[in-house]
């Protein structure tokens, strides 16, 4: 996080050239963040209480371009732009001293933890997993690449991962973009700018217990949930891009992408947790690797809008968003047909008994 500080040095003492490699590095350590902390839930959280749990947890995603877009137009405003890079650093930090001393990897491991609790998530997570004794040191097993890669259901996490990637790095990256051809200006570009975002947790927050509470009293399986949390968001959200398109009043606009890029937070609960459900021992094996498609869209998607929006007009846009509900519809159709919330057979075997 305090790169964000080097950023606006190289900008200034150095060039170009010096600031994309600092923001190169960046985001190689930041995408450390989301495979460690599916490993660190999947020690952490009982079955029944994951979608509440890694809802709220994962929340933060979208809270962040929240408080980005709104305080962002401001702090630009008066105090220049650069102040937005010396906020963010700060507010990284603090995040930072406050992960290392108070977060661990394993309930056991915690210096404060309750007995009763302590038994409670042990045993919760036993009762589905009963993989290894504990006392088994998971760093000796080999991981079963040649069965993940042939797994469909992992592919459909990458999929859906490839959908959220393709819309999430959109707009945070063209959103002001857009909202310009719109004709808003600075200010309104962050506080109108952090609507959709401001949804997203909302939804995002509320999807967990809407999960939970249909696999503990309606007796979903877990697969049917982690289906209608991911691709009705996906389904409504690409829906709503489209009517878009054909609209020309501004506040229409975004409120279409505001209920749009809202009912996505409905996939935190869908395949945002599905690592955990396939395989708890390799989530953060699975979480690395589906992060590489889902990133790989968040470069894909602004060089394609670079291309289409070369006019800054709304034409181009349309042509953008069209596209982008494409991509939701695929992904979710994808994932309506081969996902899964079973635990899978090559995640269950024993060291001895892994082949690659």
């Amino acid at each position: 996080m305090p790169l964000s500080i080097s950023v606006i040095t190289s900008t200034y003492k150095l060039n170009y050239y010096i600031t994309g490699l600092v923001r190169l590095i960046q985001g190689l350590c930041a995408g450390c963040a989301f495979p460690s902390s599916h490993g660190i839930l999947a020690n952490w959280c009982p079955p029944s209480e994951r979608g509440r749990m890694g809802g709220f947890i994962y929340t933060g995603l979208y809270a962040g371009p929240v408080v980005g877009f709104f305080f962002g137009g401001f702090i630009a405003k008066y105090a220049g732009h650069y102040s937005i890079y010396y906020a963010s650093a700060i507010l990284g930090l603090i995040w930072s001293l406050a992960f290392v001393f108070l977060v661990y990897e394993k309930p056991s491991e915690h210096p404060t933890i309750s007995e009763e609790e302590l038994i409670y998530i042990e045993k919760s997570i036993a009762a589905v997993q009963s993989l290894y004794d504990e006392k088994e040191t998971r760093s000796m097993d080999r991981v079963p690449w040649k069965a993940i890669l042939i797994s469909l259901p992992v592919w459909a996490i990458c999929l859906a991962h490839f959908a959220r990637g393709w819309t999430f790095y959109l707009l945070l990256t063209n959103q002001p973009a857009f909202l310009n051809a719109f004709g808003f200006g600075v200010t309104e570009n962050g506080t109108l700018g952090s609507v959709p975002h401001i949804m997203t947790v909302i939804v995002a927050l509320s999807s967990g217990f809407i999960a939970d509470n249909m696999r503990l009293n309606l007796l979903w399986s877990t697969t049917n949930v982690r289906k209608i949390m991911t691709c009705t968001g996906y389904i409504i959200e690409g829906t709503c891009l489209i009517i878009m398109c054909q609209v020309t009043n501004p506040y229409i606009g975004i409120a279409l992408l505001s209920i749009g890029v809202g009912s996505s937070g409905l996939m935190v609960s869908g395949w945002h947790l599905n690592h955990q459900d396939l395989a708890p021992r390799y989530a953060s094996v699975l979480a690395g690797f589906t992060a590489v498609i889902g990133t790989s869209a968040g470069i894909i998607s602004p060089i394609v809008a670079g291309i289409l929006t070369k006019e800054q007009d709304l034409i181009g846009w349309r042509r953008v968003f069209t596209i982008t509900s494409l991509v939701l519809f695929i992904a979710s159709l994808f994932y309506m047909i081969f996902a899964s919330g079973e635990l899978q057979s090559w995640a269950t075997r024993t060291q001895s008994e892994q082949k690659i």
